[in-house]
């Protein structure tokens, strides 16, 4: 079996177009894009409309806390499973999840130490 046959279409640079020709056309064989060109960017509307259309997630979660942001990670993952929230979409969440864990984590050790030196009696103002 052979290797499909380049498309047959010039570029907007003058350099042939290198993507397979996968649609005869009476000009030779053409690419999706060169082949029906407005069909190309109807498509190309529909993507971008499709990845524009992403309704929030469903529930009310405090994200400075360590339970609320379990719970919109938890949303997050069953609508990724589900399709419903595409992975880039998906992966982006779970870095800015990532930061937001750590500096809840932060600031809950911050907390703690400061009501740590309360107790042993050991404020900012002994350190100096």
């Amino acid at each position: 079996m052979g290797a499909l046959p380049t498309c047959s279409s010039k570029r907007s640079n003058g350099q042939r177009c290198r993507a397979p020709g996968t649609i005869e056309t009476p000009d030779g064989p053409r690419c999706f894009t060169h082949a029906d060109p407005e069909r190309w960017r109807e498509a190309q509307a529909r993507g971008r409309e499709a990845r524009g259309k992403v309704p929030p997630l469903a529930g009310d979660y405090d994200l400075e806390t360590a339970g609320g942001l379990k719970g919109f990670i938890a949303e997050a993952l069953e609508r990724t499973r589900a399709g419903e929230l595409d992975t880039r979409r998906a992966n982006a969440l779970a870095v800015l999840a990532g930061v937001q864990a750590r500096l809840i984590e932060a600031a809950d050790f911050g907390e703690r130490l400061k009501d740590l030196e309360g107790r042993v009696g050991l404020g900012a103002e002994s350190w100096r």
